[in-house]
Formats: structure tokens, sequence, C-alpha cells
């Protein structure tokens, strides 16, 4: 396409809240690969929902090369009843932006999860937004059709309350609105979804080089050593925190213990381990994330299993917990970028756990070296009942396949994924999961014949050398330096694609396609890919 470059462009950047975690990071990451080098980046707006308690106060006053402001606004906060609603929401952030100067053909305004079901209103306001002659850059971490029900079907009561589908609501056609994916999965989800690939773009999240890694010489092709901050005495004294015994490994497993994180695993890590203890940093929260997490709490206790859990709430600098750490551990069954595959290297950390190759087959690509992972904790059926076990994922994801209104699987494809001789410990419901673990605790040929089957379900001994390469890997391909890079381009595509397509409303449907095949369920309603665990309700029940 040709079309005149932007010589000046503006950025507004809109998210529910700024508390502490991944995409507050995203944000603020992305704000400094803006301004890392100058860039046609005149002035950025951050609009925020009510609770910012994760930003990093010194970026308000930090940025160099563009004018910066942060406003929060009560009405972008998570809205928790359709009664909560705003289909004008999309006037009050135009009126906003024209008193702020903010010239409609020069803004760009990007949107983190606009589509997630957590606000109806930001959601609406994306075709108003466009409508006005802003250009729209969604940026998707999540999807509401990736196993959370609950989101799609808040989501679809927006729709009809406007009156229109869900795939107008959550993905309008206008040739102003542009798509940011974070993996390849992703893209391709909305490619074949039907949205025109000039208008998807690739944004992998950017990753902060800290000091914790010694500054790559330009002659070099490895990064240098890890620079040690800690003594031996602060190591003892975060370990005595947390409750490590004695000379254990500490395994740290950096997260939110919400449901998909499968924190069952990370409780099988330490039961099978003699010389581990696993950290876990951050509790659950949520009512609904918190009846799963509770009973694991109470088992580990009750089972003496060397597990620490919120070791993020108890005074200790999350880079200490890192650096006392002697190897990153994790055990998600899903996630959005991955962030945790790529910073463990960087901090001079073993990564340890299950790998999600629909995840990171992008950062395998870039030469990551993931091959010490596993893929699977495989549990032999005969250790449970497994016709239990079948009746609960079916009901599981029969209750997931009528929220979302489509059909069910027949109990075949169902039974083929519990055929025996094993299955893997991620499907079984956390009740069972629980059983297994006190099984390998009490029964010595139990844990040896589980080691049996799993021998990469282990820590792995310091490999410096494969340390130094995937962190080499990681600067070259995900730092802030060479995001900002993509990131102009992508602002720049927005802006002038805006203007050179402004009368072509249906331009962001690839030829040949109708605004019903707008339907990424297609990719991620899979029985392949459930697990019962992300929607488990109260006492284990599903």
């Amino acid at each position: 396409m040709d079309c005149e470059q932007p010589e000046v462009m503006n950025l507004v950047i809109i998210h529910y809240h700024l508390k502490r975690g991944g995409v507050t990071s995203v944000i603020a990451n992305q704000l400094k690969s803006l301004d890392f080098e100058e860039t046609p980046v005149s002035k950025i707006l951050v609009l925020h929902g009510p609770d910012d308690t994760g930003w990093d106060l010194s970026l308000d006053s930090g940025m160099v090369n563009f004018q910066f402001e942060r406003k929060m606004c009560s009405e972008f906060g998570y809205e928790q009843s359709d009664a909560e609603f705003n289909p004008d929401l999309a006037k009050t952030i135009v009126e906003g932006l024209d008193e702020r100067g903010f010239e409609r053909d020069q803004t760009v305004i990007q949107i983190h999860n606009h589509g997630l079901g957590k606000n109806n209103s930001i959601t609406a306001a994306v075709s108003g937004l466009a409508d006005a002659g802003f250009g729209l850059l969604l940026q998707i971490h999540d999807f509401a059709e990736d196993f959370r029900p609950r989101n799609f079907e808040f989501l679809n009561r927006a729709a009809k309350t406007l009156s229109k589908t869900y795939q107008q609501l959550v993905y309008p056609k206008n040739s102003r609105i542009h798509y940011g994916c974070l993996n390849r999965r992703d893209f391709d989800a909305l490619l074949e979804s039907g949205v025109d690939e000039s208008h998807l773009h690739f944004l992998p999240n950017p990753i902060a080089v800290g000091d914790s890694v010694k500054t790559f010489d330009s002659n070099s092709t490895a990064v240098g050593t890890v620079t040690n901050h800690d003594s031996s005495e602060k190591v003892s004294r975060i370990g005595d925190a947390i409750g490590v015994e004695g000379s254990k490994q500490l395994v740290l497993f950096p997260v939110r213990a919400i449901r998909r994180k499968n924190i069952g695993e990370a409780i099988l890590f330490a039961a099978v381990h003699e010389q581990v203890h696993v950290a876990i940093t951050l509790p659950a929260v949520s009512p609904v994330e918190k009846e799963s997490y509770d009973p694991f709490v109470r088992f580990s206790r009750e089972h003496s299993v060397p597990v620490s859990f919120e070791c993020g709430t108890k005074g200790i600098e999350y880079r200490d917990l890192v650096d006392a750490a002697d190897c990153i551990f994790t055990s998600s069954v899903t996630e959005g970028f991955g962030m945790a595959f790529l910073e463990s290297w960087l901090s001079g950390k073993m990564m340890v756990g299950r790998n999600l190759p629909e995840i990171t087959a992008d950062f395998v690509d870039a030469g990551l070296d993931l091959s010490l992972m596993y893929e699977h904790v495989w549990i032999p059926t005969k250790w449970f009942d497994v016709e239990k076990e079948i009746v609960s994922f079916a009901n599981a994801f029969e209750n997931v396949c009528h929220a979302y209104a489509r059909p069910n699987v027949g109990r075949p494809q169902i039974e083929t994924i519990f055929a025996p001789p094993h299955i893997d410990f991620a499907i079984l419901s956390t009740q069972t999961q629980r059983a297994i673990i006190r099984l390998i605790l009490n029964e010595a040929e139990r844990k040896q014949e589980f080691m049996a089957l799993n021998p990469s379900f282990t820590v792995p001994g310091v490999n410096d050398v494969l340390i130094s390469s995937n962190a080499q890997v990681v600067k070259e391909n995900f730092s802030i330096e060479q995001f900002g890079k993509v990131f102009v381009k992508v602002l720049m595509s927005t802006i002038t694609q805006s203007r050179s397509e402004s009368g072509l409303l249906e331009n962001t449907l690839a030829p040949g396609r109708s605004e019903s095949s707008l339907d990424v369920l297609t990719t991620y309603l899979d029985v392949g890919r459930f697990y019962p665990l992300r929607v488990e309700s109260t006492d284990g029940a599903n």
C-alpha cells in the first residue's frame, strides 16, 4: 500500500487497571520501548481503571522522547453486573481526547484485552471510536472464547442489549481497526476466522532485560554470567522467611495461584522430590479461584508437603526471591503469552516444568531451547476411578459447550482421552489430583513407578551454557529495544491504513468471508485443549 507515513502521531493506551501483573508490565515496557529512541510518537496518554497499585510511579515523569500523561477513570474498571453497562462510553472518551488535543487522524487508541468480558462498555466503545476517526489497535492477551464461558455470556448479554451479534460487538468490521496478537496461535485463529491479514500484527510482549544479566558485549555471542547481588546469609534469611528446610533446593513458582496455573502439579513436584521446596508467590483472590486454591493449601499442610504459599506477600522483594531460587517452575496449562518461559533465563535461572508448545512454538523458532521441560505428566489409569473421571470431564465440557451455545462431543471421543494405560495429571479433577499425590506420599512403589514414567519431571543440573544461550535469544528477539522497532511500524500502519481505507468499512474481512465466519471459537473450543480444572467450582466439583 502506497501511503505517506505520518510525521507525528499520538498514542492512547486503555486498560481496566494497573494492578501488579502481566498486562501492567507490558504497558510499562511498551512505553519504555517507545522512549528508547526517537520515534514519531509525540504524546501518549494512559487511561485506566481505579486500581493502579502495580504501577511504577517513576514512569509518570520519566519519559523523555514524548509528552506523557496518565489518568484514572472510574468507568474503566471491571464491571460486576449488566447494570453497569454504558453504551455511550465512546462519546465520553472522544470528548476527553478532543479536549486534550489528540487529533483523530494522528492518534492510535490501543486497548488491551478489549473483548475479554471484563468491561463491556469498553468493548462496545471500539466501534464508536473507530467511527469517530481514531485508529484502533486491539491488543489481545486473552480470549473470552478460550474456556472463559462466564466472560463469553457476559459479552453476549451486552451484544443483545445493543441488538448486535457477538461478532459485531467483539470483532467489529471497520477499516480503522487493527489487531495485535501475542503468538502464532492467536494470529492464526483471527486469520482463519476471516480477519484480513493486513489488519493483523504479531506483537509479542516485550521483555525488560534487567541488571540481573550483565550487559552484552557487542563482540560476544553469549551472555555474561549472572551478577550475584545476594550473600549466602541473605539467601538463608529468605529461606527461613518462607520455611525452606535445611539445604533443600528452592523451586520458585512465580504466579498468582489461579485455576489455570494447575498448582496441584507444583505440589506433586514437591511431593516426589525430597531435596526440593516449592515456593508459590501469590494467592488466589476471587471467590471462584479460592474455591480451588484453598483445598490445595489445606492438603499441603495436612500432609506436610514442602510447599510455601503466598511468598510474595511476606515482605520479600520479588527480585530477592528470584535470586534465592535454584530454578523457576511452571505447571500452567495455558498462557496468553508465556512471559515466564523467557524471563527466567535473563535471571540466570534454569526453567523447569510444563512446556506449552502452542505458546512456546514462537520462542523455539527464535532459538530458545526448552528441551529439558516436559509436555505431560503421566499417571497410570489403574490408580484412579476412570469412569468417575470420564463423567466429571464430560459434565464439565457439556456445561462449557452449553455456555457457548455449541454442540457437545460424544462420549467415545472423551473415552479416547482416558484410554489406558496413562493420562496426563493436569486433565484430572483437582480432587483426584490430591488423591494421586496422597498415594505417592504413602506408597514408595507408587513413587518409583511414577518417576519411571516421568523422567523429565525433575530439577536438572544448572547448565550455564544453556542459560547463557537462551538469555541471548531472549535479548535478541524479545527485548524492549527490539519490540520498539516493531511497535512503531504497527502504529504507523494503523494510522496510514486508516487514512487510505477510511471508506472501506468491510475491509477487515478477508475476501470471500462473511461476518458470520468471524468465530474464533473454532480454534479454542476444542475438547483436546480442555482441562476441567480451568472451570472447576466448589469443592472440586465441576
